[in-house]
Order: C-alpha cells, then structure tokens, then sequence
C-alpha cells in the first residue's frame, strides 16, 4: 500500500493548525482565570498550551521537511513560511517575556494578587516559547538545503547501482 504523500502532508498540517486553534482557546480560558486571580487551573491551562505550540510546531517541520525532500512544492516557499513563522512566533515570545518581566519588576506588595499572577504568566509564556522559532528556523534552513540533498541521495544511488552492477 502506498501512501500519497502529498496527501499526508495536508493531513500532519490540518491536524497542527486544528490544535494551534484549541491552544488558542487555552490560552485565553486560562488568561480569563488569571484576570480573577491565582489559578492553579489557569497555570496548568498555560502549561499545556505551551506543550502543545511546541508538538504543533515539531509537527509542521517535520511535515515540510518531508515535503521539501519529497518535492512536494518548491522548496523555497516552504522555507520562506517557515523563516516567516520563526519571525512571527520570535516577535510574540520575545515581547511576552520582555513585557513580563518588565512588569515583575514593579514592587508586587503594591499590585492587587490578580495582577501579579497576569504579569507571571505572561512572562512565564514567553520564556517557555522560545523553541518555537528555533525550530523554525532551522528547519527552514533544512528545507532550503532539501534540493542538494535530494541531488546528492541520487547520484549516490546511482553510484550504489553502478558499482553493484559492474
């Protein structure tokens, strides 16, 4: 049995979009808690959020590696959306951790328990996100280097048949 590959590659990106979606609703249920207060509900909500951006994430790369390897598109598109993702998610970690511990450092005696629990959450996300745009990164270098790999594993096999021919 054969398995269409472009078929599969659809099916690991809707799969990891539908679960960025359900992530979304995470973080805002959880965000919704936090407004009230110290919630360990809304901190295992994050914590499970967080996980899964970063499964969803690994899901894609692998996904478009295979893609780009298996020529299913022009390799430069799937590492231009990934650099571009990389970028976008960098953006949202970096400012989440930045405005978080910029907001921790203000004297936590003086904020209402609900605000403090926010601003550590927030800033507790963004350093949990940070491999989301590693990965992306480096797998849009993969998928840009995919062509010459697929060139080399050619002429490779060829060599391997030529010399078990002889």
């Amino acid at each position: 049995m054969r398995i269409n590959s472009s078929y599969l590659y659809r099916s690991v990106v809707v799969l990891a979009i539908l679960g960025a979606v359900a992530d979304t609703v995470l973080f805002a249920v959880a965000l919704l808690h936090l407004a009230t207060g110290p919630s360990n509900f809304a901190y295992e909500l994050l914590n499970v959020a967080v996980h899964g951006s970063i499964i969803e994430t690994v899901m894609v790369a692998v996904a478009s590696v295979a893609a780009a390897l298996l020529r299913q598109g022009p390799a430069i598109f799937h590492g231009f959306v990934m650099l571009l993702a990389s970028g976008f998610t960098g953006g949202i970690a970096l400012g989440l951790f930045w405005t978080g511990s910029g907001l921790a450092g203000i004297d936590s005696t003086r904020q209402p328990a609900r605000l403090s629990s926010m601003i550590y959450a927030i800033w507790g996300v963004g350093s949990q996100l940070w491999p989301i745009p590693v990965i992306l990164t480096v797998t849009a270098g993969i998928v840009w280097v995919s062509p010459s790999l697929r060139s080399t594993w050619s002429r490779r096999g060829q060599q391997a048949t030529l010399q078990t021919a002889s």
